[in-house]
């Protein structure tokens, strides 16, 4: 069992959703981070941007190689990998056990996807 998750942020801490970094800018003293979002149209909209000392912004790229390497991550997200992968697994088999099972008047399931129109032959 997992340790309880301790709160690392205030809640009046505000948060701001990025998909991605657009662009970093360095500089002797400060660098700017600037986060974004991919548009619809593959465009990117920045989002927000993050002044830090360029010292501060060398010192979070080495804990981050760091952390994201270090075995109990790597292992957390194997065992969250997993779980997805095995309820997608579960899903797929009762959709084929479903439809094997009334194949003769089997219906399609829905898969959220369109479904493209037959061309007449």
């Amino acid at each position: 069992m997992s340790e309880p998750r301790q709160q690392r942020l205030d809640e009046a801490t505000p948060l701001i959703y990025a998909d991605k970094v657009v662009d970093i800018i360095y500089g002797i003293s400060t660098s700017k981070i600037i986060f974004g979002i991919e548009t619809g149209g593959g465009e990117d909209q920045q989002v927000q941007a993050v002044t830090i000392p360029t010292s501060a912004l060398l010192v979070l790229a080495q804990s981050a190689l760091v952390d994201l390497g270090a075995e109990p991550f790597v292992g957390e997200m194997e065992d969250r990998l997993g779980a997805i992968l095995n309820s997608l697994r579960r899903t797929r088999d009762l959709i084929a056990m479903a439809t094997s099972s009334n194949s003769a008047a089997a219906t399609p399931v829905p898969t959220g996807r369109k479904q493209r129109a037959s061309k007449p032959k």
